[in-house]
């Protein structure tokens, strides 16, 4: 009923009258005392509407588009093993979230069949036993339902464990999340600890209740979001911008004592690039990459009782932040990289700074032509086989291309200048990254031609494209 009041008001220049509602919402037709009672009694309740001096009832407006009840919020439920040497996801769950709990994708991402009947009690299983599915099938297609949606999860553990099971299969998702602990804390409702599914439903419903199923479970924790919304709607917490800056003092904690503040991130632009967290010595500790760098930094520093350690280490340690915007995600990609390999910062794990085993077959030689961070330049990438790719910004304008020949001559027809061992998982990420992106790409294939002038004549027709079509 509160949302079907709020539109109407706000569908009313003028206001309404207690009368007018009385009549049209509460089915009261004769306005009086008991009338101006009922009305205020229940309105007084929601934070976003208010009465005037004359008496007339308005609905604040909306100060931004990003109405809770309005973005793509998508409740994920994960069903992980924090206990393991190798901490474990075994269920991973997508959920509508408005107008109802709906399920919108699901997947067991391990076998279960062979755990043991305590390790299925202590994972709250049950007898529901299944067979996963090909990881890297199922990463790809999580990623890819994520792609348009603004995820909100139990804690940032689970964020952290989903986030890194999904760079393992080489798949990324949103740097932007909401967590269920930001919800409490703006709601003004307690974080149980530890934070589960069933606790949270405790604090945010006032009671129990037990769920059979790991789709029950879901479908729980998602009643929670949707009642923990809704409560927040009632405190005039409406939009994005409502919860952040609600949340806002309770983040300044975290840069006590940086050289950073909560309004340098805040400020940051919402586009790729790669960042690191200094500490007091100026070392790297932990460098990585973003879609959209001001929501990625952010989401380090916000209310959570359940950080991973090396966000803590984050909160502890670091004094100072350095980013770089880049054009492409796969800019990001490659600095992120190199630079992870030239300062070895310590909360990066191995696997990410050390070599990775296999062979992966290499794409034709060939020009990547991908956005740059301004608008007079694009960001292009020469794959030669076997030799380290070259990143190089380029004018739209290439009047002057003496050097560029030679440069082209040098890089694919001269002698190869064979990668170090070090060079092969930039090389192969790079592969991995072109291969499975190649229908969208503007590529210069290089392959096809026996002299640089004619590599150098195709690029510059691909950059009058690419400027006219900016025009």
């Amino acid at each position: 009923m509160y949302e079907e009041i709020i539109d109407y008001l706000r569908s009313c220049s003028e206001g309404a009258s207690t009368g007018e509602i009385a009549g049209k919402f509460f089915r009261i037709s004769n306005p009086g005392s008991m009338a101006e009672i009922t009305v205020k009694n229940i309105l007084s309740k929601d934070k976003r509407i208010f009465q005037d001096k004359d008496g007339q009832w308005h609905a604040r407006s909306l100060k931004t588009s990003e109405s809770l009840g309005k973005l793509p919020l998508c409740g994920v439920y994960i069903l992980g093993d924090p206990g393991k040497k190798t901490e474990q996801i075994y269920y991973v769950s997508i959920w509508e979230i408005f107008p109802a709990p709906k399920l919108i994708w699901e997947a067991w991402t391990k076998k279960t069949e062979s755990l043991s009947f305590e390790d299925r009690q202590a994972l709250d299983i049950g007898e529901d036993i299944r067979t996963a599915g090909e990881s890297s099938s199922i990463y790809s297609r999580l990623a890819e339902e994520l792609k348009s949606r603004l995820p909100v999860f139990l804690s940032c553990y689970h964020e952290n464990l989903l986030r890194t099971a999904c760079a393992r299969h080489g798949e990324n998702f949103t740097d932007d999340s909401i967590l269920a602990g930001e919800l409490l804390t703006a709601a003004g409702i307690a974080s149980p600890r530890p934070l589960s599914t069933g606790a949270l439903f405790k604090s945010v419903m006032g009671h129990e209740r037990s769920a059979s199923s790991v789709l029950a479970q879901g479908e729980q924790y998602v009643e929670c979001l949707a009642e923990l919304i809704n409560t927040l709607r009632l405190k005039g917490i409406e939009t994005r911008l409502d919860l952040e800056n609600k949340e806002k003092e309770e983040r300044r904690k975290y840069f006590e004592g940086k050289k950073f503040t909560f309004d340098d991130i805040s400020s940051l632009p919402q586009v790729p690039g790669v960042y690191g967290f200094k500490d007091q010595a100026g070392k790297f500790l932990y460098i990585g990459k973003a879609k959209n760098l001001k929501r990625r930094l952010m989401s380090y520093f916000r209310e959570t009782d359940e950080s991973p350690l090396k966000i803590q280490s984050i909160h502890r340690d670091s004094k100072e932040v350095v980013t770089y915007q880049c054009g492409s995600e796969l800019e990001c990609l490659l600095y992120e990289y190199r630079l992870i390999r030239k300062h070895k910062p310590l909360l990066n794990s191995q696997t990410e700074i050390g070599e990775r085993k296999g062979s992966f077959s290499p794409v034709e030689d060939c020009i990547i032509l991908l956005p740059h961070t301004s608008e007079e330049k694009v960001m292009s990438f020469w794959f030669r086989k076997d030799q380290k790719i070259q990143i190089k910004p380029l004018d739209i304008d290439l009047n002057h291309s003496e050097e560029l020949l030679k440069e082209i001559e040098r890089f694919f027809l001269g002698e190869k200048l064979p990668a170090d061992s070090q060079d092969f998982p930039e090389m192969e990420i790079a592969t991995r990254w072109v291969k499975k992106h190649r229908d969208s790409l503007t590529t210069v294939p290089v392959s096809r031609f026996g002299q640089a002038e004619e590599i150098l004549d195709s690029l510059k027709g691909y950059l009058k494209e690419i400027s006219q079509e900016r025009n």
